[in-house]
């Protein structure tokens, strides 16, 4: 089997697990995380990027124990994509193993909080998931902020996908733009009538802007 044929079999599993997206980034390609990425699975060489997306309703809902239920529903769909992908890879002989969002706890100023051992919207971007947004979380095309992202380590050499242009940042971010806004979207300036129900978020939480 190629590489293409792992990879395949790899996001198929994610996919049919919890995951709406699944991109490839080589450890190669994310050098800040290289010795991170090595304590935790020695030969690593691929990372599988994965996104669940979120309950719309529920994110825009006037009830906040809506969006923070469907919270625990995306990480729980997106933790569950990334161990069946780990499994099928195992099965055919390489060590991998799923990496949560935001373990461990980092305490210390400026993040203080639910750090990671992976930044996921860097490995997104590069994982060619979408780009950085207006306040520098990963904007899907799919589901514009509305994601929670997890992954797993692989000693496979899985083939990698393309990191999006600066060109595709413009129509992802144009895309998720709420038309009802006053303000232009933030990649080109312009007023745009291009909404595909997809709503643009301001943090991490998916929580849209109205």
């Amino acid at each position: 089997m190629t590489e293409k044929d792992y990879t395949q079999q790899a996001r198929q599993a994610a996919l049919e697990h919890g995951a709406d997206l699944v991109g490839v980034v080589k450890v190669d390609d994310l050098p800040e995380h290289r010795e991170r990425i090595e304590r935790m699975l020695p030969n690593a060489r691929s990372v599988l990027v994965i996104a669940s997306g979120h309950s719309l309703a529920s994110l825009r809902s006037g009830a906040n124990e809506l969006a923070q239920f469907d919270t625990i529903h995306a990480y729980n769909e997106s933790a569950r994509a990334c161990h069946a992908a780990a499994r099928i890879l195992e099965s055919r002989g390489f060590l991998s193993a799923g990496v949560p969002a935001f373990i461990p706890l980092d305490m210390e100023e400026p993040g203080k909080g639910m750090r990671g051992e992976i930044c996921w919207r860097r490995a997104g971007v590069r994982a060619g998931l979408g780009s950085y947004g207006e306040s520098g979380a990963l904007v899907t095309r799919e589901y514009g902020q509305a994601v929670r992202l997890a992954g797993m380590v692989t000693t496979a050499d899985l083939a990698a996908d393309a990191p999006r242009s600066k060109k595709t940042f413009a129509i992802i971010v144009c895309a998720a733009w709420r038309p009802a806004r006053s303000a232009p979207c933030p990649a080109t300036g312009k007023s745009t009538k291009s909404f595909a129900g997809i709503g643009f978020s301001d943090s991490a939480s998916g929580i849209f802007k109205k």
